[in-house]
């Protein structure tokens, strides 16, 4: 069947629940052709409708967990379907994917309450290198708009980047230069986006569209920093730690990258890369950091709340790491290692802590720990404290006392046999070949 053959049906032109699917949305990913074709021919009796069967048909940003801004372009990308792709580009579809008005306002949603809530709530307790605010806006950030060069990237369709690109897609924001934070005069779709297409190449471990994105002819910047909450203003190589499990061959990548910037910290509160090394509780990590990069221990330093890398190193992962059936431990812990940007920040009840979690105790019952843990972690922890004060030298060990307050007393009180434990915090090997920049 050719694509002028195809006759539209009912459902075909069915609006969409509260216009929030339009047709011309659900054509583009149809694998048959010739539907998104008739739907692009389609001329609905109600003028106003029209865009809604157009190449640019969009759904706004939507409350959170309905979803974000959608678009024609933006469904076929995700469905892997290049042939559409080229037909709504042929037909005029904005190489964006959105309009610019619709990036804006996600970005709006996703960091607006930041401006009207104190970013360290008393009594929290949230990850060294995040504020308590931008995750409790999970939610809000899950769904924020994309454009079509970062959806792109995260499906590793490398030659539909360079057909976006081709047809005018703006990626000014993520080419290689300083870093850059604040909005440009004029805002851009890449200064908009939800990230960047090496963050999400990243997260998606597609470590060879990785590598084509920082290679000319894109020669994106390996310092990016979007815009948004704390959360998100990471850096590629910082992303590469904060991904389950971390994309140690892109970190690779990226250090070898010349514009890699090793003095680059986050714009919030200050976090060196080195600062996300240590929380892995690596020492293999941070060995290959310091061998890699001579000045990264100088570098790193301190953080804007004070943490230094072996305050890092102290910190209880998450909760579960934390006794809270002691009172002087619980209550004076604020900050743990957690690195996962889905992790939501907590709150321990004082009174009557092992209530606030669910717990049925006798009155009197005395127990260490709160859930189940990795002892390997322990281990892995002290092992990164010895290589750290070995590497640093006397004159910071003052600092490690305040570290192990920090850790919260959540030792393991039984030896068992701990087995191997994660590659993560085990000083996980790996090779990568590196791409010749020149």
């Amino acid at each position: 069947m050719s694509n002028s053959d195809y006759t539209l049906t009912a459902e075909d032109l069915e609006p969409g629940f509260d216009y929030r699917d339009p047709p011309a949305i659900r054509a583009a990913e149809n694998p048959n052709p010739a539907v998104l074709n008739a739907v692009l021919r389609y001329h609905p009796g109600d003028s106003s409708l029209a865009s809604q069967y157009g190449p640019n048909a969009f759904t706004p940003v939507l409350p959170p967990g309905r979803g974000g801004g959608d678009s024609p372009l933006l469904r076929a990308i995700r469905r892997h379907l290049p042939g559409n792709v080229n037909t709504l580009l042929e037909a005029g579809a904005d190489p964006n994917g959105l309009p610019t008005w619709i990036l804006s306002d996600s970005v709006a949603a996703a960091t607006g309450s930041l401006a009207y809530q104190r970013p360290d709530p008393p009594g929290n307790i949230y990850p060294f290198w995040s504020s308590a605010m931008s995750h409790f806006q999970v939610n809000k950030l899950s769904t924020q708009a994309v454009v079509a060069v970062e959806a792109a990237a995260a499906e590793s369709l490398d030659d539909t980047i360079d057909q976006l690109v081709t047809h005018g897609a703006d990626i000014s924001c993520w080419k290689a230069g300083p870093p850059t934070t604040p909005l440009p005069a004029v805002p851009t779709p890449s200064s908009l986006s939800a990230s960047s297409p090496l963050h999400a190449a990243i997260a998606g471990r597609h470590n060879a569209t990785l590598v084509r994105l920082l290679s000319p002819p894109l020669s994106f910047n390996p310092n990016f920093i979007p815009l948004g909450p704390p959360v998100r203003r990471l850096t590629p190589p910082m992303q590469c730690l904060c991904t389950t499990p971390p994309n140690l061959d892109a970190l690779a990548i990226l250090l070898a990258h010349p514009l890699f910037n090793a003095a680059t910290r986050t714009p919030d509160f200050g976090v060196h890369l080195v600062h996300f090394a240590a929380a892995h509780l690596s020492a293999s990590l941070l060995r290959q950091l310091i061998q890699q990069l001579p000045t990264a221990l100088r570098d790193a330093g301190t953080t804007s709340r004070g943490h230094t890398l072996l305050h890092v190193a102290c910190m209880p992962r998450d909760e579960t790491y934390i006794n809270v059936f002691a009172p002087s431990v619980y209550q004076s812990v604020r900050f743990v290692s957690a690195l996962d940007p889905a992790w939501k920040p907590i709150k321990l009840h004082a009174a009557c802590p092992q209530r606030a979690h669910g717990l049925s105790l006798a009155p009197g019952l005395e127990t260490p720990l709160f859930g189940a843990q990795d002892e390997g972690f322990f281990d892995a922890q002290v092992e990164v404290l010895d290589f750290l004060r070995e590497m640093i030298g006397p004159a910071e060990d003052s600092d490690s006392e305040q570290g192990s307050e920090e850790k919260g007393g959540a030792e393991p009180v039984e030896e068992e046999d701990e087995g191997p434990g994660p590659p993560e915090r085990r000083g996980r090997q790996h090779g990568t070949a590196l791409p010749g920049w020149l």
